[in-house]
């Protein structure tokens, strides 16, 4: 089975072959990466709102402190990020 190239569904004129099925083949694998980070991201946010919200909705401090674990955590996984990846991501 033949690597797909994710530049080249952003750049298609680099496609050295760009035929139209393999553009199809890219647009798919994208569209199952895409469907995949949105159910993550769900139910992420349903267990966030479901539980850690009434467990830390009694005092507005628990709320603070919940905020600020999260922004530590994100920091944490973000340097995790770059310690394992060559290059920042392009935007």
């Amino acid at each position: 089975m033949r690597e797909i190239n994710i530049e080249v569904v952003s750049k298609p004129h680099l496609a050295s072959d760009s035929c139209v099925a393999d553009l199809f083949k890219m647009l798919a694998y994208l569209n199952v990466c895409c469907a995949f980070s949105s159910d993550c991201a769900l139910l992420s946010n349903a267990m966030i709102a479901g539980l850690l919200s009434p467990m830390l909705s009694n005092s507005p401090m628990h709320l603070a402190l919940g905020a600020a674990a999260f922004t530590v955590v994100a920091y944490a996984m973000w340097r995790w990020y770059l310690s394992h990846c060559d290059r920042l991501p392009h935007s």
